[in-house]
């Protein structure tokens, strides 16, 4: 590395997992924003601790795992919009990565977990006996969400869907731009798709997941990602306002949901519409 035999390393180490190599492991599946602050974060968290003199002046106590600072610093110095920052940082708690709480006029971010993987003891050269079962190794992609509203014997087996079930099920899950994802599919689900297809085809249903993604306004973007974050059961139900209708004609923009105009013309549906 250039560096002298003898030569120290200023400013300690960090531990990182082998595991978060692997590419099915959640941190790949994040958007490039909270992939970079998952990154600037385990990097800037504080290794021991350290008092912060707030904005008003307060000394507080940053302790080991955590990091104070204020939200357009840490926009700036990612490089990243104060609203990208936010919703990263949004992602990153949903993921469970981390907590974060506004104390005296600063941010105070703590990362779950810091102590156990910067503690050498917790990892070890020999594999685990623990045998992961089948639904264990699918859903890494996907650890971060969990089914949304849905528990207990909803739950209905991969082989007990139907081709059209799975379909519509994949277009959700495969979109990178669509959370949350989902682990099974439900018996919700399998509601949603019986209404809908009363009226739609598979590829109308499909396309409107899609378009769903695809919507550049930002009130869609936030309440996909942030706000909402409506599974594919409420997606299908229409219980908050015909959403599979209104994506049929084409992405939302901004300038789109202004007018109440979607794709060619096709108003929104009023709240409460549909046969969900």
């Amino acid at each position: 590395m250039g560096r002298g035999e003898n030569e120290k390393v200023y400013d300690g180490f960090l531990f990182v997992a082998r595991k978060l190599g692997d590419p099915d492991h959640w941190v790949w599946q994040l958007r490039p924003s909270p992939f970079r602050l998952f990154w600037w974060l385990l990097f800037k968290a504080r290794w021991r601790a350290a008092e912060y003199r707030a904005p008003d002046g307060t000394l507080i106590t940053v302790n080991r795992g955590q990091y104070a600072v204020a939200l357009r610093r840490l926009a700036e110095t990612t490089g990243l919009s104060l609203q990208e920052t936010r919703t990263a940082l949004n992602s990153l708690k949903r993921c469970e990565f981390l907590t974060h709480e506004v104390t005296h006029g600063i941010t105070v971010i703590t990362i779950c977990n810091y102590e156990f993987y910067q503690d050498p003891a917790s990892y070890s050269n020999t594999p685990s006996n623990k045998r992961l079962t089948q639904s264990q190794h699918k859903p890494n992609t996907l650890k971060n969400i969990s089914n949304t509203g849905n528990t207990g014997n909803n739950y209905i087996c991969e082989e007990n869907m139907n081709a059209e079930e799975k379909r519509i099920f994949d277009e959700w899950n495969n979109h990178p731009h669509i959370w949350p994802k989902h682990r099974q599919f439900t018996t919700p689900m399998r509601r949603g798709v019986t209404a809908r297809r009363r009226t739609l085809s598979v590829d109308e249903i499909c396309k409107s997941i899609r378009n769903y993604g695809d919507s550049t306004d930002p009130f869609w973007v936030d309440h996909r990602e942030v706000k909402k974050r409506w599974g594919l059961d409420i997606f299908l139900s229409q219980r908050e306002g015909g959403r599979v209708d209104q994506f049929l004609d084409g992405p939302i923009n901004e300038k789109q949901r202004h007018t109440g105009k979607v794709g060619g013309g096709r108003r929104f549906l009023s709240r409460g519409t549909g046969s969900g």
